[in-house]
């Protein structure tokens, strides 16, 4: 990996990766969908744009991931100029922002293979992308303007059950609370598990995508 990844001496920052000079315009899950792409090495804990003094610079992103591993590996594919977006090269630095959480402490409370993509199972006046659309953003209390529909699969459609495949752009902020919600209203009625974040590498195995939502 590359020697220039260090955190700046006395800063803490875990996993935290601020990715820049990206065309007018660019989403974050334009951003996502390159890196899939580009290094599909490991899970999204988090993403957002970055906001210094209250404005928003639209030329840049934040990205946290599960682990440390994978910040270096995203930093590495990066800063060797493999990232291209728009005929623009996105450069890459460690974040500098302060944490208000621990990603090793919030992750020690769930799954082992949590991640920002959630599979929803259940009768199909539930299972609606329209309603669950609806009812996430009824449920926002973390960061209502960060919210963002969530890209939609459908995996099938049978006997009055449908199963959707939800790819969100944050774990901590849109993925968690949205899974933890349908398990609390619909609790017997909807299955809620995870599956698998398209940054991370490999075949889906049985007991990730039986990781149900949850503590």
């Amino acid at each position: 990996m590359s020697t220039n990844f260090q955190v700046p001496p006395g800063q803490r920052v875990e996993h935290a990766l601020t990715i820049r000079n990206l065309p007018p315009g660019t989403t974050a899950r334009t951003v996502l969908s390159a890196l899939a792409i580009l290094l599909p090495d490991a899970r999204i804990f988090d993403m957002g744009r970055v906001i210094p003094g209250g404005i928003i610079p639209w030329d840049r992103v934040r990205v946290v991931l599960f682990t440390q591993a994978g910040a270096m590996a995203f930093f590495e594919a990066i800063s060797s100029g493999r990232l291209v977006l728009g005929g623009m090269i996105a450069s890459v630095a460690v974040s500098t922002a302060e944490e208000t959480y621990s990603v090793a402490g919030v992750i020690a409370n769930y799954p082992e293979h949590a991640c920002r993509v959630l599979i929803v199972r259940g009768p199909v006046e539930i299972v609606d992308f329209h309603r669950l659309d609806a009812f996430f953003r009824g449920r926002v209390t973390i960061d209502q303007e960060r919210y963002v529909t969530p890209a939609v699969e459908v995996n099938f459609e049978r006997g009055g059950e449908r199963e959707l495949v939800l790819t969100f752009d944050s774990w901590w902020r849109e993925a968690l609370w949205a899974g933890e919600g349908i398990a609390q209203v619909w609790n017997g009625v909807v299955e809620v598990r995870y599956g698998v974040d398209p940054c991370e590498v490999g075949v889906v195995e049985a007991g990730r995508v039986n990781s149900h939502v949850g503590r």
